[in-house]
């Protein structure tokens, strides 16, 4: 799939979603989306590349959080 179909793959919405009220660790989103580790790191690395999401730190661990690209974009979906 291109990057135009991002959207549509497995997880995809619920990832976003999860990340719409705070930057959260891999591991919360894998446990609160239901996915496996394999679709969550596809996932994040597609929307990295895209420009929606970036990697900071919270209490020395690393938590994906929106750009402002992102922000803008989960009203939408």
């Amino acid at each position: 799939m291109s990057k135009g179909n991002t959207f549509l793959k497995k997880s995809a919405i619920k990832i976003l979603l999860t990340l719409s009220s705070k930057g959260q660790p891999f591991n919360e989103i894998a446990r609160r989306t239901n996915s496996t580790s394999v679709t969550v790191s596809a996932r994040l690395k597609e929307f990295r590349s895209l420009g929606l999401i970036k990697v900071g730190l919270s209490e020395d661990k690393r938590v994906y959080e929106l750009t402002e690209k992102g922000i803008i974009i989960v009203p939408l979906l």
